[in-house]
């Protein structure tokens, strides 16, 4: 079982206070800065931010639980990710997503592509993205992409490897057993994806410790069957809410007022907070209780909180250091 730690994603920032903020999460404990990749919500561009970021970093990794392959071609990210992971003190995770987001699509004039073939492009991807870090000349022709004498960011072999991860959307599940490091696992069901305004209440109700469970099951089942040892697979998930209180009152209050968590509608009764995998909601001693179970009967041991304002709230997240991460990491 992997030993429970902590990252942090941040989408926003403000230019002059970069470096402390930075060097502050990392005095905190976390692991990992992170960015996500859309192109509807106002973010900084994710590669841009973890270069800047990189060159910061005294002890954490730079990276995010999915790049869209919408966006990136894969040797764009094969590059970046091997000049992150040679300037981060702590390496890259390297996160490849097959764009779930379907106003992403519409953006750039075209329609979601099917399940079956996103995975295909993520497993194209990443038959790219590996040989630019093994071979001197990568040459391959697919169905999405063809490479013709493509040569590495860097001399061979690199001085740092990235690391994968794959599996945000439970579509290429299979394939981060085949082939990531770390799987990012978040309750994708088809009400989630039918309207964005039921997309919070609707993963927050999949976010049960049995159903996360069960898609952490695919990777490992495809770890086994691709020869893998699943016990070395780290499973991350994104936390977009972290509300921890002693005091049941203020708990139900700064729930009751939450309006929106970034980008996301948050339309949800305190009660229905308080039991899902996707937030960090309730008395200090039950979260740890929550965090420690669903680690020992999922696996889930790697929590990304999302700090997506473009102001930190440093007396909010001390409060979870001092009750979350710093009694928790390293368990």
């Amino acid at each position: 079982m992997q030993p429970i730690r902590f990252g942090v994603q941040i989408n926003n920032l403000d230019a002059p206070d970069l470096a402390d903020r930075i060097h502050r999460y990392e005095d905190y404990g976390f692991s990992s800065i992170n960015a996500i990749d859309h192109l509807v919500y106002p973010e900084w561009s994710p590669l841009t931010t973890l270069g800047v970021i990189s060159g910061l970093t005294e002890s954490a990794a730079v990276g995010s639980p999915a790049l869209s392959l919408l966006i990136h071609h894969p040797l764009e990210l094969a590059r970046a990710g091997a000049v992150l992971a040679a300037v981060s003190a702590g390496g890259c995770e390297l996160g490849l997503g097959a764009g779930w987001l379907s106003d992403d699509w519409r953006t750039v004039g075209r329609e979601l592509e099917p399940a079956a073939d996103r995975v295909q492009r993520v497993e194209e991807a990443i038959r790219i993205i590996r040989s630019l870090w093994t071979q001197e000349t990568t040459k391959i022709s697919g169905r999405f992409y063809t490479v013709d004498s493509a040569v590495p960011a860097m001399s061979l072999p690199l001085p740092a490897v990235p690391k994968i991860v794959l599996g945000h959307e439970y579509v290429d599940l299979e394939l981060a057993g085949r082939y990531a490091d770390i799987v990012s696992l978040w309750p994708f069901t088809a009400q989630t994806l039918a309207s964005a305004d039921l997309q919070m209440r609707a993963w927050a109700a999949a976010g049960t410790i049995e159903y996360v469970g069960e898609i952490a099951d695919i990777a490992r089942r495809s770890a086994i069957d691709a020869g893998r040892d699943p016990d070395a697979l780290e499973f991350q998930m994104e936390i977009p809410v972290q509300v921890v209180e002693d005091d049941t009152e203020v708990l139900h209050r700064r729930l009751t007022s939450l309006s929106s968590s970034g980008t996301t509608p948050v339309s949800m009764i305190s009660s229905e907070m308080l039991d899902t995998s996707i937030f960090l909601a309730g008395r200090p001693g039950d979260v740890r209780d929550r965090i420690r179970r669903q680690r020992d009967e999922t696996g889930l041991n790697y929590l990304v909180l999302q700090r997506n304002e473009t102001t930190e709230d440093w007396g909010d997240l001390e409060r979870l250091v001092e009750n979350i991460v710093e009694p928790l990491t390293g368990q």
